[in-house]
């Protein structure tokens, strides 16, 4: 099943140099006003949205990826759940997103099947202006990364 999730541009460059997404994620502790997830003590997960466009909810000012990933269904399914978000027009109201919390033991290197930058698919002066970007253009463009993301 086709899954979205966002990342700056440490995430990509620690999963080009290590060919593996094992120091990638984050430990959570279990908040219930952010979402439905009950996460194990100690260990590391991924968060992934079912929609593509859901992926906006988040600040995209310090967020530079989409990153498209191929998940099995048998993974993400037991691991379903809701992540509540700031609307993305009032940023007033919490809107109910479906999303998944997906230990990263499970994933792996294949499963990630696309990289997008986000200043190419929305338009923020912030992005457009910022020679941060260029930085990440070379990343984006490098040998390695045409290699590893059809």
């Amino acid at each position: 099943m086709r899954v979205y999730r966002v990342c700056d541009e440490k995430e990509v460059k620690t999963i080009l140099k290590d060919r593996s997404l094992k120091n990638v994620g984050n430990v959570f502790t279990v908040d219930e006003k952010l979402n439905t997830h009950k996460y194990k003590e100690g260990v590391k997960y991924m968060h992934f949205f079912r929609e593509y466009g859901d992926v906006f909810y988040f600040d995209s000012k310090d967020r530079n990826y989409i990153c498209s990933y191929e998940i099995p269904r048998e993974i993400l399914k037991p691991r379903e759940g809701v992540g509540y978000y700031l609307d993305r027009e009032l940023f007033r109201t919490w809107e109910k997103v479906e999303e998944f919390a997906v230990e990263v033991d499970l994933l792996n290197i294949n499963n990630l099947i696309r990289v997008e930058k986000i200043n190419d698919l929305i338009f923020f002066d912030e992005f457009i202006a910022n020679d941060y970007h260029d930085k990440i253009e070379q990343v984006y463009q490098s040998k390695i990364l045409k290699k590893t993301f059809k």
